[in-house]
């Protein structure tokens, strides 16, 4: 009796051969993208953040002196706007050449005579440090950090599946993924601790 060939079992093509990886399809490498994508946004949003990390913590390095405002002029941006306030300094202060001072992207339009602290530069300009500032600079440094993660974890599983597929159920097992998580929290934490040592320290 002719030996008769076995009937093909999988569903995406001959069986392969023991021991031979298996070739990504297209579209599995180009879902690769997806997650580098991701993560480099998440690099750009830390990249940002660092930025107005290291800007507040270069203010929080002047002398603090209380600047009487004279006048603020509000100049619109589209959907974006920047008050510029104009005001003097304590005469009892010997920190900043010069009686004029300016406030640099003030927060708000403030009313004539009153009294600001603000970080001042030795040529006058000065600069009002809010909770707000501080907030939004870690927040893109915290939330930068969570989403070039999540898309780096997402590529792995993406890679293992494609190229090692045999792994993949030890990446999904409860313990790796808990102890990815306390690593990732871990991480974090340790980023926000160095940044408020940076900026208070």
């Amino acid at each position: 009796m002719a030996d008769r060939k076995r009937p093909d079992r999988t569903k995406n093509g001959p069986t392969p051969k023991r021991g031979a990886r298996p070739s990504p399809s297209p579209a599995g490498a180009v879902s690769l993208l997806l997650p580098l994508l991701g993560a480099a946004f998440g690099v750009l949003l830390v990249l940002g953040g660092l930025g107005g990390v290291r800007q507040l913590a270069e203010q929080h390095r002047r002398p603090e002196l209380r600047v009487l405002v004279d006048s603020c002029a509000v100049r619109d941006h589209g959907r974006s706007r920047t008050v510029s306030c104009h005001g003097t300094r304590d005469p009892g202060s010997t920190d900043v050449i010069g009686a004029r001072l300016q406030l640099h992207d003030a927060p708000k339009a403030y009313a004539p005579g009153t009294a600001v602290k603000a970080r001042c530069t030795s040529d006058g300009v000065c600069d009002v440090l809010t909770a707000g500032n501080h907030v939004l600079a870690l927040g893109l440094v915290v939330g930068g950090l969570l989403v070039t993660g999540g898309a780096l974890a997402a590529f792995t599983t993406r890679a293992v599946d494609l190229f090692a597929p045999h792994r993949a159920e030890a990446l999904r097992h409860r313990l790796t993924r808990r102890t990815t998580v306390l690593a990732a929290v871990g991480a974090v934490l340790l980023t926000v601790a160095g940044l408020l040592a940076r900026l208070f320290l």
